[in-house]
């Protein structure tokens, strides 16, 4: 069996999942999950095939481990609650497999949990069985079991069907009286009716149960579930044992369905019943409002009367009931009705809308898919379709909805007309204490139904707009000091806390005043007082929320006026909370005393509301309700984090991380694990469908490759035709050839006929009529001739045509890269007037925030003086006596004083409030400059409101560009997938023919070139590999080309490449090879001269003389950019053969890959599968950030940076780091050269790659603050243009060199002039320029992103990501410290040495092939 890496995480979703207290282990192995399952209190067993596994386990846990076999169980009937085989039973044999299910069955009481594997099965493979998720179910249905309830709670529904080769499947036994009345083979003649889906594999059964699953979630605990039209039961079943509900009653009209359910379900969970009636009769049994949830799955189509039957469930609602429905989405046919004869409607997205919303409140519109649907709305094209469960707006268009198979949709009994119904808290304990609040809502509320329908968070409403609208409607109607008043504000308030849009002031002002109106109307039922003090906290977090901590400070003190414990000690939470917000508040106002006293006030209140009576929290200590403890337990949280902020209020300022320390309480952290789970979800979500994207995929290669089969199929027929010629084209060309022969006898002939034409002349003219008739012949044979290349040309015109295409595809290229550049260069201007438009919005925002202070000066002049006539002098001398004493006050430094001032100022300002009270209204008149400033802020307001339209413009228009820029990278990445298949027919042996009879001049070498190439495409590979030797070297007699530098390898097939044509490139020095030494492949994409290739150089020139190395390519330019090594090319991605073909010709004992990923995947894909194939070992680079080739034959994975490996890796050693080497020699200083005191610089290529337009902000605060400071700027690019822009408008050129672009060779000039190399980079997986500083004793600092902290060892002299100002800091605390920054530059230097030179490389790779070789 597979080792158990994560027992603990499998043994928690075994319990959380199958429950039970024993447990047995199938093939237990070395005992870590019996281990586990002991360590949560469980008693657990475990039995394997192994002695030694059994001795180990029992070493550790006594008697637990028997010696045996799945086939043959040593344990009685029914001896364990679940039974668990995790990565066992796919390797028992076939004839033993069903016996050891029949033995899982008969031990098990009720689960079997499994873990199987699922993927085709590889070379060495010892599974038995190999077969998928479907296959087992079936083996296990046939057996006597069936799906678990908890099976859609682990298996989520749409990743179901692309499971990475293995599967969890949780099934249950199904009872033996059932069994017998029921066997699997008896269901399968009612299937097209009904059918347990429980005991069904594949999509149908998916798609049924796990609606069930999703309708679950709307079950509130306690509720009366009723399961209209249930079938065979096994959704009632479901949703009694995967909720908290109090009962469920499933009704259908098939007497065989309610007796089968009975038979199935019943036994195993409590309160579930069914009976058997028909819609809509069977609800008239049904009293008024006495059902809290209604689910009916596929029934609407089939009743003809729907409506009604609606109505009726309206009926039997309880007010805040839910019904949970499904219809197939316009499953009809070309004329209109739907084929199946059972299906009375046609039921589209607005039709089942229509019908819900006339009876309730639209909670929930849902997707769901499986097999196929129709493509949009209104279609009649099926189309094929994966696993979907998704929900989308509720008020989503139908023309512009997506495509689903079901429209899911849950509605909402409006809760409204409640106060007529008597309410039973089915979900709340209540007590019969006076005293007791907590539940007591049909005491304190008016229409106790709205708790769960609006209040209860969880379990009310989930459509947010819905909710509103509900909250509205309730605070309208009641507008009193009422309980469901409070609730109804409180839910709009955290409605407007938590949206995702951020709320207006005018709306914080609303809420703000209906507040303070609820309050003033001094509620007196304690449910209302409770609001009261939710009300102000919420509130004052809204105020903080938009930065009014003066309101929100106000707010928090009336929330902690209240007493919490008139209404319970639970509601302490909320005000120790806010004494812990009180604090901060004050201490960021300088007032450490007052937060002092907020924080031990919080701590006095959670030291009483724990010490008062618990009956008030819990109800019952011996049958509490279930909230009450964790609701206390959330006081202390608070408590701490007020006693941990007293503990260190005194060294506050030197601790800048203490703020984080306030939210440290397992409180917090829950709500982070929650917030991180969420994100997580999300996460989850978005792969699912980039899973799903890549099975239609995959779907899509399927279809192409059935197509290029047929192409291929074709291609063959051609290809016999082809034979054909070529056999006519041979004997004509024998033909030709046996007529030269004839030709050069007779000029013989003709020679010494000439030469005795001196001594005979009569015989000359007998000669030249023999000549004539000998030309006549040579004409006719000529003739032949001709018309021999007359069908070589027919031949060759496919070919041209083929080339004509791929000139006109390469021009449509260029005119897609033209269209590029100029969509990109319209791009970066709108970009830039972007910027202009937000730079004005920010003056405008400044603006703004002028006249509004100026605004709030003039109110406060008009509070100050609005007690006195502006002509009453007296007054007015007593008025600035009132603010001089004010200031005083506030300024004095002795209490008594104080306070005298403050007894006189009260008695002034008391003799003045009737005054101020008839000023107040004829001063109210004096600010006319403040309607003038209302009026300047409305056009201001009107003024950014049009520039945010036009921002908005434009934004919409740079998506635009952008989607139009990505279909021409489609349409490019297209054309050039076209021209390098084209390139790939043009270097055909069969093509080369071509050339060579079109374009070679005739004579000796034109036939011999024809005859060869003729020759290749008729003879067997094995013998073109004999022969090899004698083609290579008449190649090189005939050719007048330089010789390539190897000789193509015939291993590889048509696509292989011309000889190369000249040696240009880099001689690489190649050492002798010991003899026997091992033998190396490099496999690299392509070989020319980047760092990968250079890798390549580096390990044949210092391990050359170790083991013999040679390079498969798919593409060596021509003329080469390396000379002197074994290179051979391979450029056909799509077919495994050649790559077998070339290993078994050069038989490496290990293959090195160069993998880069991207369009070059498939084809390393080939060269990592053929060498598993044939058991080569394999190390494979990654050389960019990007996941690796997993393979079983890679035995290392070797990366670029600890950085790389974290992120794509494994945590295993066969994932390692090697640093990429740089060759040092370039880039030297002396050690008595000193390096500069005042430049800093960077020299990097100025693109987004790894900078982006703020990379140059660190450069520039540096200049603003140490203006003797030089900056070098060494490098070009698209982002030079902004670098210099916002380097000229800080005004800081002088102190700025940019220098361009500049030659490889004079960068250590540039490096010599640098004091300190600055890395503001965004993203860096492993660069070389750091490291050439760092040698040259110029210290790196940057910001700590990717491996910037791994390649300078430290984090200490590196900011956080984009802060320019913190880099700035550090950058000049190390220029104003010289013995600093020379240490810093030594030990750079020794780093650079000793891991980022070309012999640390080597010597890391050394140790890697030596280890591999020993292997």
């Amino acid at each position: 069996m597979k080792n158990i890496e994560n027992a603990d995480v499998i043994v928690r979703e075994i319990l959380n999942s199958c429950g039970g207290q024993k447990f047995l282990h199938i093939g237990a192995g070395n005992g870590q999950l019996v281990q586990e399952l002991l360590s949560s209190g469980m008693d657990a067993y475990g039995i394997d095939d192994s002695s030694e596994a059994v001795a180990y386990g029992n070493s550790f846990m006594p008697e637990r481990f028997t010696l045996g076999v799945a086939s043959k169980l040593p344990y009685a009937d029914q001896a364990f609650d679940t039974t668990i085989a995790l990565y066992s039973l796919e390797y028992i044999s076939a004839d033993e497999l069903i016996q050891a299910v029949r033995e899982i069955k008969r031990v098990t009481k009720r689960s079997v949990y499994l873990r199987v594997t699922t993927g085709n099965q590889q070379e060495n493979d010892p599974r038995a069985t190999v077969i998928g998720r479907n296959e087992w179910e079936r083996i296990f249905f046939a057996e006597g079991l069936r799906k678990h309830p908890s099976y859609y709670l682990i298996n989520d529904y749409e990743a179901l069907g692309r499971e990475s080769g293995e599967a969890i499947i949780l099934l249950e036994c199904i009872p033996e009286t059932a069994l017998e009345r029921y066997p699997l083979e008896a269901l399968k003649e009612e299937r097209d009716l009904h059918m347990d889906m429980t005991r069904e594999a594949g999509e149908r059964s998916d798609a049924h149960i796990a609606r069930y699953q999703w309708a679950a979630t709307f079950v509130r605990p306690g509720d009366t579930v009723l399961d209209a039209a249930c079938g065979l039961g096994y959704g009632s079943y479901l949703l009694q044992c995967g909720t908290m509900a109090g009962k469920t009653i499933g009704i259908d009209g098939s007497n065989y369905a309610i007796d089968y359910a009975n038979l199935n379900f019943v036994p195993n969970v409590s309160n579930l019943s069914f009976s058997a009636g028909m819609l809509p009769e069977a609800l008239y049994d049904f009293a008024d409002h006495s059902v809290d949830v209604v689910v009916s799955f596929e029934t609407l189509e089939h009743i003809s009367d729907p409506e009604t039957v609606l109505k009726e469930f309206q009926r039997i609602l309880t007010p805040g009931g839910r019904i949970i429905v499904s219809v197939p989405n316009d499953w009809s046919d070309e004329t209109g009705e739907d084929p199946n004869p059972f299906h009375l409607h046609v039921y589209t997205l607005d039709k089942l809308r229509d019908q819900i919303k006339a009876q309730f409140q639209l909670e929930n519109i849902t997707v769901q898919s499986a097999t196929h649907y129709k493509e949009k709305a209104g279609s009649k094209n099926w189309v094929a379709a994966k696993r979907e469960l998704y929900s989308i707006p509720t008020d989503a268009d139908e023309s512009t909805a997506p495509a689903s198979e079901w429209w899911l949709a849950v509605g909402m009994k409006s809760p409204l007309n409640g106060e007529e119904v008597v309410y039973h808290d089915k979900q709340h304990k209540t007590f019969t204490d006076p005293d007791w609040n907590v539940t007591a809502f049909s005491r304190d509320y008016k229409n106790p139904w709205l708790i769960r329908a609006m209040v209860d968070i969880g379990w009310r409403q989930r459509n947010n707009d819905a909710l509103k609208e509900l909250a509205e409607v309730v605070y309208d109607n009641n507008h009193d000091n009422s309980a469901d008043t409070g609730a109804a504000l409180c839910v709009r308030a955290y409605q407007l806390l938590n949206g995702v849009t951020p709320s207006s002031i005018d709306e914080l002002r609303q809420i703000s005043e209906r507040i303070d109106e609820y309050v003033l109307l001094k509620p007196v039922t304690p449910h209302a007082i409770r609001w009261m003090i939710s009300l102000h906290f919420v509130m004052a977090r809204l105020w903080l929320k938009a930065g009014l901590h003066s309101h929100a400070r106000t707010s928090f003190e009336k929330c902690v006026a209240i007493d919490p414990l008139a209404f319970s000690p639970l509601l302490a939470n909320r005000v120790v909370e806010a004494h812990l917000y009180l604090g901060v508040i004050k201490l960021n106002s300088n007032d450490e005393s007052g937060a002092r006293e907020e924080w031990a006030a919080g701590i006095e209140l959670a030291y009483r509301a724990l010490n008062a009576d618990w009956n008030q929290s819990l109800g019952d200590l011996r049958d509490p309700v279930e909230f009450g403890l964790p609701e206390l337990s959330s006081i202390l949280d608070y408590a701490s984090n007020c006693a941990y902020a007293l503990v260190n209020l005194d060294s506050f300022k030197d601790k800048p991380w203490w703020w984080l320390q306030l939210r440290r309480s397992p409180h917090a952290q829950a709500a982070s694990v929650r917030a991180l789970n969420v994100a997580l979800r999300a996460q989850i979500a978005s792969l699912n469908k980039y899973a799903a994207l890549l099975e239609g995929n995959n779907k899509s290669v399927t279809s192409l490759q059935e197509e290029n089969s047929q192409l291929l199929n074709s291609l063959e027929g051609n290809n016999k035709s082809l034979e054909v010629l070529q056999q006519e084209n041979q004997r004509l060309l024998n033909s030709l050839e046996g007529n030269n022969q004839a030709l050069v006898s007779l000029q013989s002939e003709n020679i010494r006929l000439l030469r005795s034409l001196e001594d005979n002349s009569a015989a000359v003219s007998e000669l030249q009529a023999k000549n004539a008739r000998l030309n006549e012949t040579l004409e006719d044979k000529n003739l032949a001739h001709t018309v021999l290349e007359n069908e070589n040309k027919i031949l060759a015109s496919s070919l041209e045509e083929n080339s004509q295409a791929l000139d006109a595809l390469k021009g449509e290229n260029n005119y897609l890269l033209t269209s590029l550049d100029e969509n990109s260069r319209a791009l970066d201007a709108l970009r830039e007037e972007n910027k202009k438009l937000i730079a004005s919005l920010d003056e405008n925002s400044q603006e703004l925030a002028a006249l509004q202070d100026r605004n709030s000066q003039l109110w406060n002049f008009l509070a100050i003086i609005s007690g006195c006539e502006v002509t009453d002098y007296p007054a007015m001398d007593k008025k600035i006596e009132i603010i001089k004493s004010l200031y005083q006050l506030f300024n004095s430094a002795h209490l008594t004083e104080q306070a005298e001032t403050a007894a006189d100022l009260n008695c002034l300002l008391t003799q003045n409030n009737v005054l101020m009270r008839e000023r107040i209204l004829e001063f109210s008149k004096m600010p006319a400059e403040n309607e003038e400033l209302k009026k300047a802020i409305s056009v201001k307001d009107t003024t950014i409101l049009a520039q945010n339209a036009l921002i908005t413009k434009q934004q919409e228009t740079i998506a635009g560009l952008e989607h139009t820029i990505q279909l021409k990278d489609q349409a490019i990445a297209e054309q050039s997938a076209n021209i390098s298949q084209l390139n790939a027919i043009m270097h055909t042996r069969i093509m080369r023919l071509r050339n060579v009879m079109l374009y070679q001049p005739w004579g000796t070498r034109k036939v011999m070139h024809m005859t060869y190439l003729a020759t290749s495409l008729m003879t067997p590979l094995v013998l073109r590999r004999k022969v090899s030797p004698l083609t290579g070297w008449l190649r090189n007699r005939f050719s007048r080309r330089p010789q390539p530098v190897v000789a193509p390898v015939e291993a590889a097939d048509e696509g292989s490449a011309t000889p190369v044509i000249e040696s240009t490139g880099y001689l690489v020095k190649m050492p002798v090879t010991k003899p026997g030494a091992p033998k190396i492949a490099h496999v690299i994409a392509n070989f020319m001269t980047g760092g990968s290739s250079r890798l390549v150089v580096d390990l044949v020139e210092y391990l050359g003389s170790d083991y013999e190395q040679f390079v498969l390519t798919s593409y060596a330019p021509n003329p080469p950019a390396y000379v002197g090594l074994q290179i051979d090319e391979q450029r056909d991605c799509n077919d495994i053969t050649p790559f077998i073909n070339y290993f078994k010709w050069k038989q490496p004992d290990f293959v090195h890959v160069h993998y880069w990923g991207d369009v070059d995947e498939p084809w390393y894909a080939q060269a990592i599968e053929a060498a598993r194939v044939l058991n080569i070992p394999v190390i494979e680079n990654i050389n960019t950030p990007i996941a690796p080739h997993f393979s079983e034959a890679v035995k290392r994975y070797v990366y670029v940076s600890d950085y790389v490996r974290h992120v794509f890796g494994r945590p295993d050693d066969s994932h390692v780091t090697v640093y990429p080497g740089s060759d040092f020699s370039h880039f030297m200083r002396n050690d008595d050269d000193p390096v500069p005191a005042d430049c800093v610089g960077m020299v990097y290529r100025l693109e987004r790659d790894k900078l982006n337009e703020d990379a140059i902000k660190p450069f520039i605060a540096i200049a603003l603050k140490r203006p003797q400071t030089k900056i070098l700027i060494v490098g070009g690019g698209s982002l030079l243009a902004p670098f210099q822009e916002a380097v000229k408008e800080a005004g800081v050129e002088a102190q700025f060199e940019f220098t361009g672009y500049v030659e490889y060779d004079t960068l250590p000039d540039y490096y010599r002039r640098m004091s300190l190399f600055i890395a503001p980079v965004w993203k860096e997986s492993f660069g070389q320029v750091s490291p050439f500083a760092m040698n040259m004793r110029v210290p790196v600092i940057g910001y700590d992103v990717g491996a910037i902290s791994e390649i300078v060892n430290s984090k200490a002299m590196l900011a956080p990501a984009g802060d320019a100002e913190k880099l700035a800091d550090i950058a000049i605390e190390l220029l104003n410290n010289d013995e600093l920054r020379s240490k810093l530059g030594r030990e750079h230097q020794e780093r650079a040495t000793g891991h980022f030179s070309v012999q640390a490389m080597i010597s890391a790779y050394a140790g890697l092939y030596a280890e591999l070789t020993e292997k």
